[in-house]
């Protein structure tokens, strides 16, 4: 499975976390291979193998999937169950339990805290929204400390592939001008370069978390290893997940 998950060893001990790559699963093109994602128009039966494969990967152990809307919703789970939630943000401090995001140039954002641990699904309008205040407000809720928490940013679309509009620009200067440095202007009449990871490096610091892993690889470019969806539109869908360890 060295090929189809890659585990995270920045956490401590009681965490583990992994993401996968697009390969070694069952489905086809252009879903090809080791597709995650049930909504994207790949056979079903195939995507509910690479699912059983994955589990079997994490010894069986139940894997909470989200049905992501770009939102700032944050749920917490305490307990499997086979009802999909439209959130972008799953946590849990029950062991045992993983958690997944998925993702297909979006940045999966992987948070650990003391007795908690988070999948966050950070795509511009989430995370413009508040999607990684939101999850950092339920930590500090519960008296987490964060200084001491750690952050991964997974693979997603990098700074020289994500093109945007300058309305895109406009709606981080207006929350802060400090976001404009994340910009860089193309020859293209408003068109831009997004960094999103240095964005979510910003809101990360801001709220207290300094202990940031960032794994600069680029969705778009690494086209054997990662599906994107702004490079392929029809394509699957890779997930990042992360579980307390008994």
């Amino acid at each position: 499975m060295d090929n189809c998950i890659k585990e995270i060893k920045i956490f401590n001990s009681n965490v583990k976390a992994f993401y996968s790559t697009r390969n070694g699963g069952f489905s086809k093109e252009p879903y090809s291979s080791l597709n995650l994602g049930l909504h994207v128009g790949d056979d079903k039966d195939n995507v509910l193998l690479n699912r059983k494969k994955v589990k079997e990967y994490f010894s069986n152990k139940d894997i909470v999937y989200m049905d992501q809307i770009h939102s700032s919703n944050v749920t917490y789970i305490d307990k499997y169950s086979d009802v999909i939630l439209k959130t972008d943000a799953l946590i849990t401090d029950k062991k045992d339990l993983v958690l997944a995001v998925m993702t297909a140039d979006c940045l999966p954002l992987l948070l650990a805290s003391d007795n908690y641990v988070a999948a966050i699904h950070c795509g511009w309008r989430g995370v413009a929204l508040g999607i990684i205040e939101n999850v950092c407000k339920f930590l500090k809720d519960k008296n987490e400390n964060l200084d001491k928490a750690k952050a991964f940013l997974g693979p997603c679309i990098g700074p020289d592939s994500f093109e945007v509009g300058i309305d895109v620009l406009n709606t981080f200067k207006d929350l802060d001008n400090t976001y404009e440095d994340a910009f860089l202007k193309k020859d293209i009449k408003d068109k831009y370069l997004c960094n999103l990871p240095l964005i979510c490096n910003y809101i990360l610091k801001r709220e207290g978390i300094f202990n940031i892993y960032n794994s600069e690889l680029d969705t778009f470019k690494l086209k054997d290893s990662f599906f994107s969806y702004r490079r392929d539109k029809d394509t699957g869908r890779m997930a990042s997940f992360i579980y307390l360890d008994k």
